[in-house]
């Protein structure tokens, strides 16, 4: 450095006060110096990069606002005239309908029925004269027994022991009130009734019979067997034994002698120990009848007979 000044000033001197002056006012690069030897160049000095490159600040113009136009003031709308209210109109009254008078409905006429003709009744041409008409009558009258579509009531046929119950047990219905009126009970004498199918014909009247205690027992009934006048004696015996209030009362029994109504018969010992009194009542009360001087108990009974022993009872009581 200091032999760099140190040229400078022999410069100064050689060149003269202006170039020295010149010299100061513009210094000399080093690139333009002669070679001196021995004399220190320094490096060419570079320009260094910018660090940064500065952007220049361009001032933004400041935008001068449009003024806000001042409305202008509008004119006042002339006031609205408010209308003077209408006057309401006065309402008009509903008219009340006048009510009509119900119409009074013609009468249709009920029509006649036409009467539905009877059936022709059947003629029964086997009773017209025989001995037990008038029984047989009376029996269909009460409908003990039904008409038989073939006309022939076959008075003198023998009847089954099924046949007899539906018999008595349709005459006790048909006289049921003034049974009860002689104080006849049914209440705790029901007996078991054996030896009946199920769906026998007659197995209704019979079970009946046997819930009054007139039928039943442990011996089997045999509904299909034809039965004596002994028999019948006894079954209806069962009834009048029940009837406190009527003429078969307690004081009647004990004051009948059956030894001597059935001493009538001659064939009185062939009568069951079982059915002598009921036998004796039988016939002391005309209930069951005989012909001749003989009761004929064993007997199969015949239709004709069983509905006069009903009528003669009903008749008796």
């Amino acid at each position: 450095m200091r032999k760099f000044l140190g040229f400078i000033m022999v410069l100064v001197l050689l060149t003269g006060a202006s170039s020295a002056l010149s010299l100061m006012a513009t210094p000399p690069r080093f690139s333009d110096l002669p070679d001196v030897p021995g004399m220190f160049r320094p490096p060419p000095i570079t320009t260094p990069p910018p660090i940064f490159e500065v952007t220049p600040i361009i001032p933004v113009p400041t935008p001068i606002p449009t003024p806000t136009p001042i409305p202008m003031p509008q004119p006042l709308p002339p006031p609205i005239q408010t209308p003077p209210p209408l006057p309401m109109p006065t309402p008009i009254p509903t008219p009340i309908p006048t009510p009509m008078p119900t119409p009074i409905p013609t009468p249709i006429p009920t029509p006649i029925p036409t009467p539905t003709p009877l059936p022709t009744p059947v003629q029964i041409i086997d009773i017209v004269g025989h001995w037990a008409e008038q029984a047989v009558l009376y029996a269909m009258e009460r409908g003990i027994t039904t008409t038989p579509e073939s006309g022939l009531i076959e008075p003198d046929r023998a009847i089954t022991r099924g046949e007899f119950a539906s018999y008595f047990e349709r005459w006790i219905m048909a006289n049921y009130a003034r049974l009860m009126a002689f104080g006849f009970t049914v209440d705790g004498v029901g007996l078991p009734l054996t030896g009946v199918p199920l769906d026998h014909r007659h197995r209704g009247s019979l079970e009946s019979l046997a819930n009054m205690g007139i039928v039943g027992g442990e011996t089997p009934f045999m509904p299909d067997e034809t039965v004596q006048r002994q028999e019948v004696a006894r079954i209806l015996l069962n009834v009048l034994l029940r009837l406190p209030n009527s003429s078969f009362n307690t004081a009647y029994f004990s004051a009948l002698d059956v030894d001597a109504v059935l001493a009538r018969y001659q064939d009185y010992n062939t009568i069951a120990s079982w059915a002598r009194e009921a036998i004796a009542i039988m016939a002391d009360r005309a209930i069951i009848s005989a012909a001749d001087t003989n009761f004929r108990p064993l007997d199969d009974i015949t239709r004709a007979e069983i509905f006069t022993m009903l009528r003669n009872l009903g008749s008796t009581l």
